[in-house]
């Protein structure tokens, strides 16, 4: 082989191994989680959104640390999963999840498919069983009657799906919502309560009211400048609204504890 062929081709795979170093090093530290399961946006399915099939193929296939989905409350007071306010659009009922016992979401044809409404034991469970994350987005607004569900109900039925692990499972399960009175309704001190917001003053104020010990933002809310102000305040932060590889690169970049991602297989391969 030509000497100066040779040198030229040892020189770029240093610098590419060095260049794959560096990438492993800059985002090495965060923990990705798959979001509503595999991820909230139909064009992207393996299994809708929210159901226990996308959290297993997100856990099992794609080998995330953990999931991030949605929780609602029945009529009933069991905590399921699903994102939007309204059923009409995605099954064949009407209304509001808080509309109905759960036995009358029972064979549901969800996003009008043949998967089923999953319950948060369900998908506990599946989690804990394979020593793997979840992060919980609350969302415990009522849209049918324009009202909050009762907090205090909200937190018994989440007591009562978490008695069952103990408090070493429940460490790894996040809890998160815009609502900070619902945050300060959780009585169990052994899961994380984290705070949904794009106001980042407003953030650091729940943070340090105690209501929540880390922050849930959007990626269009971060900058360098958020970034700085955010680790000077001691305040952990997960990143969401990520699905393509540049929005992907960018959350990255501001080292995040976790990235919410719609993309779990391309987001792996830049943290591993």
């Amino acid at each position: 082989m030509n000497f100066r062929l040779a040198l030229n081709i040892t020189g770029i795979l240093f610098l590419a191994g060095n260049f794959a170093c560096k990438k492993e090093e800059t985002y090495a530290d965060s923990l990705v989680y798959g979001h509503a399961g595999t991820t909230i946006y139909p064009e992207r399915w393996v299994y809708p959104a929210n159901t226990a099939e996308s959290v297993i193929y997100a856990l099992d296939v794609l080998d995330a640390e953990g999931v991030e989905v949605d929780v609602q409350m029945t009529k009933d007071s069991v905590l399921v999963l699903y994102h939007d306010a309204y059923l009409d659009e995605n099954t064949h009922l009407t209304g509001c999840i808080p509309n109905y016992n759960l036995s009358q979401l029972s064979n549901l044809d969800l996003y009008h498919s043949r998967y089923e409404i999953a319950t948060l034991d369900e998908v506990l469970q599946i989690c804990t069983e394979r020593h793997k994350k979840l992060f919980l987005d609350l969302k415990p607004y009522h849209y049918c009657d324009s009202v909050d569900i009762d907090f205090a109900v909200f937190n018994r039925a989440l007591n009562k799906s978490m008695a069952a692990f103990s408090a070493a499972e429940r460490s790894d399960i996040v809890v998160n919502s815009r609502t900070a009175d619902l945050l300060m309704a959780l009585t169990d001190s052994s899961i994380v309560r984290s705070f949904e917001t794009e106001n980042i003053g407003l953030g650091i104020e729940i943070f340090e009211s105690g209501a929540a010990r880390e922050l849930c933002i959007s990626l269009t809310a971060m900058n360098a400048g958020v970034v700085q102000t955010l680790q000077g305040a001691g305040i952990n932060y997960s990143v969401f609204g990520v699905k393509t590889r540049e929005e992907i690169e960018r959350a990255l970049t501001f080292a995040p504890l976790r990235i919410i991602t719609d993309n779990v297989a391309y987001t792996q391969k830049l943290t591993r």
